[in-house]
């Protein structure tokens, strides 16, 4: 049975790739060198491999950049998605397609489930979760993932940034209002892989589920406990790690003050287990420490 990785340069697609291997099992992994969503006629390109299986890892994630360029945002999470749902549902191909805590305004005191209100409040948000409605629109058989806080040893993310300004700086400020909870792409990569093996033994669990950490954190916490993991290891790391308010640190899109998922149904449905954010860190910075893996 044939299995595409769409989006393979990219934190998640590095994890799926390294998940694959570790399992023995064989995938075709694809770059935005061979197929680009910002041209969404490279999409039929997967029609040469003749997959069972594509997971969607290809998205703009730049949540910031996406308020100022919302074409090239809107054909890669948007465009992109009509023409693969349409060649996935003309094919019989499954499509397992990852999304964001984003398509949430942030405002719940409670995490939220699969049926919360979608109440997007930025042009990313809103484009992630325009993508999921033409999924289900299309009808092709589909898995949507939603998660939150991705950080692992590959790609830019949370943990990395966290490394260089530690390396270069003696105090840095992190936002303490935001909360969400922290998943490690190693811990998400292997939840897909056991979803294609379900797969491929007959078994669709086609829906939207939510996947995360296990901690709700907010981002100056998060900080403070990779620092504390990173010193251990002899990363260089600031003396001074201060509390900050959205309102202090100003971004350019608003970002969710509540970000926590509710993942019991994947609990439930996938046999899910929840990313553990104290190995997701340690496991992480122990691998960036032994591989020299470039920050």
């Amino acid at each position: 049975m044939s299995i595409i990785v769409l989006g393979s340069n990219g934190q998640l697609g590095k994890s799926l790739k390294d998940q694959f291997e570790h399992h023995k099992i064989k995938a075709i992994f694809l770059s935005r060198d061979e197929v680009n969503f910002e041209k969404t006629e490279e999409i039929q390109k997967i029609n040469k491999f003749h997959p069972k299986i594509v997971i969607n890892c290809a998205a703009y994630t730049n949540v910031d950049g996406a308020e100022k360029d919302k074409e090239t945002c809107k054909k890669v999470n948007v465009s992109a998605l009509l023409k693969l749902s349409e060649a996935c549902k003309l094919s019989g191909i499954n499509l397992i397609h990852i999304s964001s805590d984003y398509v949430f305004d942030g405002n719940s005191k409670i995490p939220y489930n699969e049926d919360s209100n979608t109440s997007p409040n930025s042009f990313y948000g809103k484009s992630k979760l325009q993508g999921e409605k033409i999924i289900i629109g299309s009808q092709c058989s589909a898995t949507i993932i939603r998660t939150s806080w991705v950080y692992g040893e590959y790609g830019n993310n949370f943990l990395k940034t966290m490394l260089k300004f530690g390396a270069k700086k003696n105090k840095i400020q992190v936002v303490s209002d935001q909360v969400g909870c922290p998943t490690y792409t190693q811990d998400l990569a292997h939840l897909i892989l056991n979803i294609t093996k379900d797969i491929k033994n007959g078994v669709h669990k086609n829906d939207v589920y939510h996947y995360c950490g296990d901690e709700a954190l907010s981002w100056f916490d998060f900080a403070k406990r990779i620092f504390k993991d990173a010193a251990k290891l002899g990363f260089v790391i600031p003396n001074i790690i201060e509390p900050v308010s959205s309102s202090e640190y100003k971004t350019l899109a608003k970002r969710p003050a509540y970000s926590v998922l509710d993942c019991s149904k994947a609990e439930r449905a996938l046999k899910a287990k929840k990313s553990s954010v104290s190995n997701g860190i340690s496991t992480a910075l122990n691998r960036l420490s032994q591989n020299d893996q470039k920050l």
